[in-house]
């Protein structure tokens, strides 16, 4: 027992004078270890830490058939390497180890393979390995210099050194990207840090974290439904019909001939009753009545020096009947009337026989040709020496001319210069409303303190916003009545023109109403006797009624999608270059269509870049697509809450009464 156990120690004191009779030194050691940790140099080196080259390669202890010069695990993608294809760092480390203070110098472990030098990097491995310059802080004799720390996207090393990671490179790409890779990495510091001085650095970078610049995702034309309508009108045909429907609501109570309610809707259906649907003239307009209702309207509206002549036009066309070719010859014996009055009068000096002249009619549609060869009746109906008027249509260019005239009076004018003032006034009365309704409602709130009923409160506080939302919208609508002009919305980069009508009289009549009770003293019994118009879902679709839609002439987008109807005929093929009409009678539908301006017209980037700047400012151009977003938003709100069948609400007796019975409850 004695002799085995004096056999291993000596075998192992042999070992160990082998290992170190064949150490090289590359710092020596203090003396004393109280001296070495004021001024220490560091641990000698080893030879086989150093890889120097008068060392007798010997292979390695982990070498296999499938890795015969061994094999180890790449710092970057941790995966099993050949140790001929890795490069190995040969920056010096200060370290202490144990509870030794002493620092030792030790080469950095981090080895990088061929594959990641080239991907992620940009680099070659064979020009790093011929790299025999040395440079001071790194091991010597080893046949190159490489620092791994200069690459920042190593797992262990980005984190704790603050480096921000360089990211994928391919193949193709890292040729290209390594010069850009190169400049955005951070060098190798000059001294390695210790440790502890490393823990200290994460607390102070962690106490202050760096702020991510979040990246807008690019954003995906929304998919907009385009609604083909009024196929066989064009642009100026449909304007002109919009223009005469815009005329007569603002100025119809001036007027003693005025047109009807029934009337005043039929001409919001700007392309007949039927939108030429059901075997109906695809260009059609109101009804005869109608149209008959229009011409009276205007020629009441007269000049001074043509007053008896137009009486008399006005009551021989009462008496006419509906027959439009009747009413076209009454007007041509007006006019005859009016030129020979205005020959003679001579107060009549600003009013020129050329202002009196009425245009000719259009000729009659193919449609009606189409319809008259099956009946001849159709086309001998019409009187001797007369023009031959069959659809409403035809008198367009005629209601046109009278308007012109119309605009002379005087009576016209002085309506037109009171718009601004008119629309001073109904803001100021809406802000009136407004007030009282505030203090209706802190009344309200201090009640529901006492009281304490959630109940009350919650549909109180309903009821409240739903008064607040009524005065806005109907002062919106009230404003529709003074306004100067009809004009279009706006158009897009691509040509397009966006058109909205004005709300109809009906509704009109209720912002007025609705106003103007908010306003002064409202009595507990207080009732709405105009409710305005509302129109079912089901209405809106059949698209009879313009006023509730937004309208577009123009080219179809490529991201738009056209609706079939089971009705249509499956073969007629629209052509996709051609200009059209197309509507938009959803408001969800409107507002996806003031979306889907901003992303094709980058307006939201445009904002950004003109905020980030006080001298930035947008162009014309983007300035007119901006309001006309702004502008179809505010009509799909609108068009929301004038679907609702409760947008007129007073404050009623069973929210009084709750209150009342929850202050005696609370008493």
């Amino acid at each position: 027992m004695l002799q085995s156990a004096s056999a291993s120690s000596a075998s192992l004191k042999r070992k160990l004078s082998d290992r170190d009779s064949t150490s090289s030194t590359v710092d020596t050691a203090a003396s004393s270890s109280k001296k070495a940790k004021s001024v220490s140099t560091g641990t000698p080196l080893k030879p086989s830490q150093t890889n120097s080259a008068t060392l007798v390669f010997q292979s390695p202890s982990n070498a296999c058939p499938e890795y015969p010069n061994g094999w180890t695990y790449c710092h970057q993608c941790c995966k099993k390497r050949d140790l001929s294809a890795t490069i190995q760092c040969t920056w010096l480390e200060a370290r202490t180890t144990g509870k030794s203070t002493v620092p030792k110098q030790r080469r950095c472990i981090s080895k990088y393979c061929k594959p990641c030098l080239q991907n992620r990097y940009g680099e070659d491995l064979e020009t790093w390995l011929s790299n025999r310059k040395w440079e001071e802080g790194h091991v010597e004799n080893v046949g190159y210099t490489f620092a791994a720390e200069t690459y920042a996207t190593a797992r262990a090393a980005e984190s704790p050194r603050g480096w921000n990671p360089s990211g994928m490179s391919t193949r193709v790409v890292a040729s290209a990207q390594a010069d850009h890779l190169r400049r955005t990495m951070k060098k190798a510091p000059e001294s390695a840090p210790v440790k502890k001085e490393k823990q200290t650095k994460d607390k102070s970078a962690s106490a202050q974290p760096k702020k991510r610049v979040r990246k807008s995702k690019p954003k995906v034309l929304p998919s907009v439904k385009w609604t083909h309508i009024a196929s066989a009108l064009s642009q100026s045909e449909v304007e002109e019909r919009m223009n005469i429907r815009e005329f007569v609501l603002r100025f119809n109570e001036l007027s003693d001939c005025g047109l009807s309610k029934p009337h005043l809707e039929e001409l919001e259906q700007i392309n007949g009753k039927y939108n030429g649907q059901d075997g109906h003239d695809p260009t059609s307009w109101v009804s005869d009545a109608c149209a008959k209702s229009v011409i009276l309207m205007l020629l009441e509206n007269r000049h001074a020096d043509i007053a008896k002549t137009s009486e008399v036009a006005v009551k021989n066309m009462r008496n006419i009947g509906f027959s439009l070719s009747k009413v076209y010859s009454t007007l041509l014996e007006w006019q005859e009337s009016v030129i020979e009055t205005t020959e003679t009068s001579s107060s009549s000096d600003d009013v020129s026989n050329d202002s009196f002249s009425i245009a000719e009619p259009l000729p009659p549609s193919e449609h009606f040709f189409a319809q008259a060869r099956r009946s001849t009746r159709t086309m001998t109906s019409t009187l001797p020496n007369s023009v031959a008027i069959h659809s409403s249509a035809q008198l367009i260019p005629v209601i046109l001319s009278l308007i012109d005239l119309t605009l002379q009076m005087a009576s016209i004018r002085e309506a037109l210069e009171e718009g601004p003032k008119t629309t001073r006034e109904i803001s100021r009365q809406a802000r009136e409303a407004l007030k009282l309704e505030g203090e209706r409602w802190d009344v309200v709130k201090k009640q529901q303190e006492q009281a304490k009923d959630k109940a009350f409160f919650q549909e109180a506080k309903r009821l409240h916003r739903d008064i607040v939302a009524a005065l806005e919208r109907s002062s919106d609508i009230a404003q529709s009545e003074s306004l100067q002009r009809f004009a279009p919305l706006g158009s897009d980069s691509e040509g397009r023109v966006f058109y909205a009508l004005s709300p109809g009289n009906a509704e009109r009549e209720a912002a007025y109403e609705f106003t103007d009770l908010l306003a002064g003293d409202l009595p507990n019994n207080a009732r709405l006797k105009k409710k305005g118009r509302t129109l079912k879902p089901e209405e809106r679709e059949d698209l009879y009624d313009w006023s509730w839609m937004i309208l577009v002439w123009g080219k179809k987008p490529p991201s738009a999608f056209t609706p079939t109807k089971e009705d249509e005929d499956s073969d007629v093929e629209m052509d996709e270059d051609a200009d059209a009409w197309w509507c938009f009678h959803e408001p969800e539908d409107i507002k996806k269509l003031a979306e889907w301006l901003v992303i094709d017209n980058d307006l939201e980037e445009k904002e950004e870049k003109g905020s980030n700047s006080k001298a930035a400012s947008l162009s014309p151009e983007q300035a007119s697509l901006k309001q006309l977003v702004s502008s179809l938003k505010d009509f799909g709100s609108l068009l929301e809450w004038r679907s609702r069948d409760d947008k007129y609400r007073l404050p009623n007796t069973n929210l009084k009464s709750a209150s009342a019975s929850a202050k005696s409850k609370a008493k």
